[in-house]
């Protein structure tokens, strides 16, 4: 039996995460931030730290005035004296400032020729001020200046992509995570949902084929998991409920359960998948196109993976995505995306395994799963004494499941976390797992398929999906993009 990998409504769990980065002139500095936090924290843990002026004018993350003069703060050692100076503009004083430190800022300031914008003496000794080079470099020489940094924007901890609405039409974030701007498919795709069953829907119109893998069941799922699926890959741009990655993109539904239930099918099993490899690679053998085939199901460790590519279902899976041509003139193959897993481990136990590592060009893609914020979902392990929180939390389930699997059998990332899309009786739903990345590398697929409809076998395709693949700065992941290059 295979296990979905999406459950129904996501609740988000915090998420914090580290970005190193180097300044100019500081190999110290570190950005923090966190999910729960209400702006990102900047600290900067490095000493007698003087940027350079030029440095500081690379930089567009820096506050400038109108004359391109760099906004600093400057830190002072601490003045014991005690001997007291006011400032010498009635504005820039503060009654609660400690009067040594306003004595070295006054003298510091009268000094340089500085006006200064604010002060601080309790937390520091420290001024902020618009400064020109030669300022700059005179500060840099003063033995009473501690460190100089150029003032910057901070940035609010949400979520680097988020939903937006076009009328009444919902936009997923994965959409815009991937660059998609698609807005048609032109035809030349056919994607094959190999899952639960997809039900018709006002929102996926070129849903042109419906059929079960075992004969007398219903080719609609129980459970709209499949639905879900084909409308990342496919929901029309029509105004109404979502907006798939390639809207319109021709649509075959395999159902593989086997379990008649009330106008519906249900279950999940080995041989039903074998069942529908089958009817795949009968359909792309008879149109002569490449085809793109999404599996969204996957093995609960520690059972046995049937998608060892020495299994009875990883051999055939080879067998649907291996071409007997390169030049087009015989079976073209098919590329095929496959969801990573749930369980926050090692993938090559749960998704197709051909020897341990992922192949570069064997047809098939196995996808891991991202949060809003460019992270792998995983499981946040507790304190001592607190439980620990899955990643993936859906109800009705109330264990939700971990996290994405990961290893060296996922080759690229996608989109996974509370995605919308569509849903049983004409509606639309939010859906977390790696069942919901899968479908987006799928839809991106088909869209080179449609702009590039005489690639010679699915080998070429793999090859193109894999050259749209972009680092997404802060996790090193790899996140497929649609870009220029996927549309020539």
């Amino acid at each position: 039996m295979f296990a979905l990998s999406g459950f129904h409504r996501h609740r988000p769990a915090n998420t914090t995460r580290r970005c190193a980065e180097v300044h100019p002139n500081c190999a110290g500095q570190r950005f923090l931030w966190g999910a729960s936090a209400a702006l990102a924290i900047f600290v900067i843990v490095c000493t007698a730290f003087i940027a350079s002026p030029a440095r500081a004018a690379q930089n567009d993350a820096f506050i400038r005035d109108t004359q391109g003069r760099v906004r600093y703060i400057v830190d002072l050692y601490e003045d014991d004296t005690g001997k007291p100076a006011p400032f010498r503009d009635a504005k820039e004083k503060i009654d609660w400032h400690k009067a040594n430190s306003a004595r070295l800022i006054d003298d510091t300031i009268k000094l340089r020729g500085i006006d200064i914008i604010a002060s601080t003496s309790l937390v520091g000794t420290s001024f902020t001020a618009y400064l020109d080079d030669k300022q700059v470099e005179h500060l840099a020489k003063d033995k009473h200046v501690e460190r100089l940094t150029p003032d910057a924007w901070l940035t609010p901890s949400t979520n680097l992509w988020s939903d937006t609405a076009n009328g009444t039409e919902i936009v997923s974030w994965g959409r815009q995570a991937m660059g998609i701007v698609s807005v048609g498919s032109i035809g030349a795709a056919t994607v094959y949902v190999i899952d639960t069953g997809v039900e018709q829907h006002r929102d996926l119109p070129s849903l042109v084929t419906q059929v079960a893998a075992f004969p007398g069941m219903n080719p609609n799922g129980c459970y709209p998991h499949a639905t879900h699926v084909a409308g990342i890959i496919g929901a029309g741009y029509n105004g109404m409920d979502v907006v798939g990655v390639n809207p319109g993109v021709r649509l075959v539904s395999i159902a593989i359960g086997d379990i008649a239930g009330n106008n519906c099918s249900d279950g999940y099993p080995v041989s039903g998948m074998i069942q529908a490899l089958e009817f795949v690679k009968q359909e792309v053998l008879s149109i002569g196109n490449i085809g793109v085939a999404n599996i969204s199901l996957n093995v609960d460790p520690p059972n046995l993976n049937y998608f060892l590519a020495s299994s009875t279902v990883g051999a055939k899976m080879l067998s649907v995505a291996t071409p007997t041509t390169q030049d087009g003139s015989g079976y073209r193959g098919v590329l095929i995306v496959q969801s990573a897993g749930n369980h926050d481990g090692n993938a090559c136990q749960s998704a197709f395994n051909n020897g341990g590592s992922a192949s570069s060009n064997d047809g098939i893609l196995v996808v891991g799963g991202l949060d809003q914020n460019g992270q792998r979902v995983s499981r946040f392990v507790g304190l001592a004494g607190q439980a620990d929180l899955n990643g993936f939390v859906n109800q009705p389930q109330p264990q939700g499941e971990f996290g994405s699997n990961s290893g060296s059998c996922v080759e690229l990332y996608a989109p996974c976390q509370q995605i919308i899309s569509t849903w049983t009786n004409h509606g639309r739903n939010s859906l977390s797992g790696t069942s919901m990345a899968a479908p987006h590398v799928a839809g991106l697929a088909s869209i080179i398929v449609d702009s590039n409809p005489y690639l010679a076998s699915s080998h070429d395709l793999e090859a193109a999906v894999r050259a749209s693949l972009s680092t997404i700065q802060g996790s090193n992941l790899a996140m497929p993009m649609q870009s220029q290059s996927t549309l020539t």
